[in-house]
């Protein structure tokens, strides 16, 4: 699956085109891809797009507030859980209502962490899990305090050992089993981070139940 603002022509070569779904958007919106399902971030809304004999077709949107951009689309064990920016404040929408009107992110405690600590984070998910860094708050080097996963029953929360890791990116990446993590950081921590300085790939294993 791909999203392309136009429709693509085969010119040479095997064909892998016919192997492929195409979604056609205009230039400047975003496409998330999730379990077969696609998400077209749009100026006030996201689009929920299905795919069937007859092409893409749209089933539903959800309204987004004024001035965010979706920064991630993840799946959270049931729940599908859009990460919202304006450089400024981070918000989180839930996609698909499956557990009705309750704040599923506020009964496992994702919500009183994003009060604690910087909620100015995307979360990340991966094979049914969901994962996002702990900062401080006002703290521009971006230090790393902790680790959370979670689906939409229930919450993990791990410490980093070790000499103190500055965030350089904020995206995580979760393994398969949930036992792995994998981000990008400083080689040491600025005072104020600057794209150009010196970054490193970090493996960190969580200790979380069934991980030897």
């Amino acid at each position: 699956m791909i999203s392309v603002p136009g429709e693509p022509i085969h010119v040479s070569g095997s064909d892998v085109l016919m192997q492929m779904r195409f979604l056609k958007t205009e230039i400047g919106e975003d496409v998330f891809f999730e379990g077969g399902d696609a998400y077209v971030d749009k100026d006030r809304r996201i689009d929920l797009y299905r795919y069937s004999d007859d092409g893409w077709k749209r089933q539903g949107s959800t309204a987004k507030p004024p001035g965010f951009d979706v920064n991630e689309i993840s799946r959270c064990g049931r729940q599908i859980l859009a990460s919202l920016g304006n450089d400024y404040v981070s918000r989180f929408l839930t996609l698909d209502q499956q557990s009705g009107p309750v704040d599923w992110l506020s009964r496992i405690g994702v919500r009183s962490l994003l009060k604690a600590f910087s909620s100015l984070v995307r979360i990340d998910g991966g094979y049914g899990q969901c994962v996002f860094p702990l900062l401080a708050k006002r703290d521009v080097r971006n230090v790393l305090l902790g680790i959370v996963t979670f689906d939409n029953e229930r919450m993990q929360r791990f410490a980093i050992e070790g000499p103190p890791l500055a965030l350089s990116d904020h995206k995580i990446g979760l393994s398969k089993d949930g036992c792995y993590v994998l981000f990008s950081a400083f080689k040491q921590v600025p005072e104020i981070p600057e794209f150009t300085m010196r970054q490193q790939a970090i493996v960190v294993k969580l200790a979380a139940p069934g991980c030897k």
